[in-house]
Formats: C-alpha cells, structure tokens, sequence
C-alpha cells in the first residue's frame, strides 16, 4: 500500500485507496520512506508493498473507529493470523465482530487501556490514523529469535502487528511511536512472526523494520527484535532526513548510531550491551546496529534479493549518483548509504512507479528473455531455500 502523510486525513486517503493492495510473488515485503523536502507537495510519503506469500490472504481494508474507554479498563493483545480471518474480536468496531460461527479470539494477554483511541485504517499491520500518522513494515533477519506466550517456550506478547495497530491507537506523532511501541515491546516482549518453530530458528524472519511518518513532517525508520533468552526486545530508529528517501526491502539499514543524539537517533537501554555482551560490537569501534544485528547470510542470494531492490530505489530517484548495482546487501560493510537526495521532487507517481517496477531498461530487466515468455511476463517463481541451492540460482526480486 501506498500513502502521504499530510495534515488533511482526509485526502491522504484519495491517495492511499488506490494503490491500497499491490500484492507481489514472494513472502516479504519492500518499504520507502520519503522526508517532506523531496515531495512535490511538502509532505511525508510512506509506501509499502504487503506481500501475501502462498497463504490465502485477508483483503479487507478495515476503518477500526475512534473510541472511548471506561477508566481502568484493559485492551487484549491477540497473536493475528495469516489468512482470514486476521482477527476476531468485538473491541475494534463492526468489521472484526464475529460474523456467522465465528468465535472471538483468545488474546496473548492485556495492557492497560487509554481513555480514548484514535481512528485508522487497518490491515494485516496497521496503516494511517485520523492524525495522519502512517506506518509501511518490512520483515527482516537477526541474531536473536523469539516466540509468543501461546507456544511452548515462547515469552512474548507482542509481535509487529500488534505493535503497530497500538500505535495508531494512541499516538499522532512518528516519535510518540517509535517510544510507545519499544516501550512495549521491552515490557511485554517481542516475537517475529516469521521465526520458524524454537527448535529450527528461521533467521531470517525474526525481525522487523518500519517506516513511520507523520503530519508534522517527520519521518523515522524503526528496526525490532527479540531481546535474549526469548524475551523482552532490542530496538533502535533513526529519523529519515527531510530532504532525503530511504528505504528497507527485508534487511536492516540503520547503521552508525549517535546516540547522544536524541533529535535523530533513538534506542533500547540494551542496544549496545547485548551486542558486546554476544561479540556481535567490540564496543570500540563506533556502534553499527546492522553490522551488530542483521544476521550473516546463509548464501551469496541473499545480499542480491536485498541489496538490488536498493540499488534500484535509490537509482530511479538519484540517477546521477551512478550507484553500483553489484554491491548488494552485506551486513559488516556499508555498500548503500541509509538515505539519498533524490535528483529532483517528485510527486505520488514516482512513488507508483518504483512499486511497478521491474528493472526495465537494466541488465536485470524482467520483461525480456525466454523467462518472460511471448509477453513479457515480469512475474516469476522465486523459488525456495531448496529450490535455490538445487539450480545454483535465483530469480530477480523486484
């Protein structure tokens, strides 16, 4: 989905609602976050492309309303679902009520509740509130992995989902959200989604990347992860400049981090003592959250499925930084900087047009070749882990 961040809650949704579902082959997800000097009309822009993978997705765009709350009351935590229904509950307005035998899900567990919630539109994750506060996510690899409360071993209440629909809840500002949903996420615990069974971590999904913007004009990418021992969190964020774009197709990009700069740069009391703790930091070298966290990659596919879709990103919009596309995405060593200056503004076209991309005009363009077939068919079976190390290769991904 795709979305500006403005003041006028309103016409931020006569842009968003087109381009509500651009549903990709693959299981993982690409985001963009664009400060408020590089639009075309002064605002924050937040894209995000929702991948559905093999499941049976649930398409509903759902308003959840504004509400008030009794003092002292508590809201559930659920473990949402892939597929539909993604949640069943008679707390979030009409649309999630249950409908026929429906049966109202077992939440995780409860936090307080606030006397009044905000308004937003929902989906798998949460997306835009009635104060223009937005947030696009993207799944990502770590060194830690963690469970929810409802499997054995598991500790954690919440996972990304969650996280993000409470923040639409209660906060108007992308700095309100980055503090509410860490605070949270150390309190009560962070799993990923994506972690595979405790006895056979998938490594690769274990963490989470947003980008949250606001109508004030500021925009932040957030980076999640379980903390140790299956419990708690490690969080960090950096404001995306105004006059630059950034972006994270499933990897974390936050790199060197001043943390004595709280204008730019928030983060968990443990970011760097677990890091040393696991030698994962000397804690002499400047802190590098992604050299520290993002996991080694388990073969040379990995920083080309990332690695390109940044190289593309930041070319379509800069193509006159002439950036590498072979670099690809290695977590010890900075090949693509966090953010660039597009060569010039842009507009919510720009934006479509990256998210329809598929390298035309590129060595790596998926339209040609006998791939593509009679009619330039850009679409293609990625493949799994299996799949990959059996044909020695993989598939573009856009």
């Amino acid at each position: 989905f795709f979305f500006a961040t403005v003041a006028n809650f309103h016409m931020a949704l006569l842009w968003a609602l087109p381009f509500i579902l651009l549903w990709a082959a693959g299981d993982a997800c690409t985001l963009i976050a664009a400060g408020k000097k590089t639009t075309l009309d002064g605002s924050v822009m937040i894209a995000h492309t929702d991948d559905s993978g093999s499941q049976t997705g649930d398409l509903r765009l759902v308003r959840v309303p504004a509400m008030d709350h009794k003092k002292g009351s508590m809201r559930p935590v659920y473990g949402l679902r892939g597929g539909y229904p993604r949640i069943v509950t008679d707390d979030r307005g009409p649309d999630y009520e249950p409908k026929h035998d429906q049966k109202v899900m077992k939440p995780l567990g409860h936090i307080p509740q606030v006397e009044h919630t905000h308004g937003y539109w929902d989906q798998d994750y949460g997306m835009m509130n009635e104060k223009g506060l937005s947030i696009g996510e993207t799944t990502c690899g770590s060194r830690t992995a963690g469970w929810p409360l409802s499997i054995k071993g598991g500790h954690n209440m919440f996972s990304i989902r969650e996280l993000s629909k409470v923040a639409l809840e209660r906060c108007e500002t992308a700095r309100c959200a980055v503090k509410l949903m860490g605070d949270l996420a150390e309190k009560h615990g962070f799993y990923g989604d994506d972690s595979g069974p405790p006895e056979k971590p998938e490594w690769g999904g274990t963490a989470e990347a947003l980008a949250i913007g606001d109508s004030e004009g500021e925009a932040w990418m957030f980076h999640i992860m379980t903390g140790e021992g299956n419990k708690s969190a490690i969080w960090a964020a950096q404001r995306v400049a105004d006059d630059e774009v950034t972006t994270a197709p499933n990897g974390f990009v936050i790199r060197k981090m001043n943390l004595k700069d709280h204008d730019n740069f928030l983060a968990s009391s443990n970011v760097q003592s677990v890091a040393h703790k696991n030698g994962w930091w000397d804690g002499k070298e400047p802190f590098d959250f992604t050299k520290a966290y993002a996991p080694t990659p388990e073969s040379a596919l990995v920083p080309l499925y990332v690695g390109r879709r940044i190289w593309r990103i930041f070319d379509l919009l800069a193509p006159s930084k002439k950036l590498d596309s072979r670099l690809g995405y290695v977590p010890a060593i900075p090949t693509y900087p966090f953010g660039i200056t597009p060569d010039k503004r842009f507009d919510v076209h720009m934006i479509q047009q990256i998210l329809r991309d598929y390298y035309e005009g590129t060595p790596y363009d998926m339209t040609k070749g006998i791939a593509a077939g009679p009619f330039a068919d850009p679409v293609r079976y990625g493949g799994n882990k299996e799949y990959t190390e059996r044909y020695g290769g993989a598939r573009e991904r856009t």
